[in-house]
């Protein structure tokens, strides 16, 4: 996770793992530009990656690319959502 952060010149705030018995992890970061987590099962060889910024959209696809030198994955999907411009919302009508 280190090497893609550093590929995407994000900047870590916070990190945490669990590791799961059997097996199996969750390592999330609290980025200073969002957040990032990587979850896996391996019983399924199965990954998840999920990266938020509220920098450039080519900083999480770094992360991704260097995931995929490392996992060398055989399918990927990668689902992609932009939220520029969007303010957000309290949930108040003031």
């Amino acid at each position: 996770m280190r090497k893609g952060l550093k590929a995407a010149k994000l900047t870590v705030a916070r990190r945490i793992a669990h590791h799961f018995i059997p097996h199996g992890v969750t390592f999330s970061v609290i980025l200073q530009e969002s957040h990032a987590s990587l979850s896996t099962w391996p019983e399924l060889l199965y990954a998840t990656i999920d990266v938020q910024t509220c920098g450039s959209k080519d900083e999480p696809l770094k992360l991704i690319e260097v995931f995929k030198e490392i996992f060398k994955p055989g399918s990927l999907k990668i689902d992609f959502n932009e939220h520029l411009g969007e303010e957000p919302t309290s949930g108040s009508d003031d």
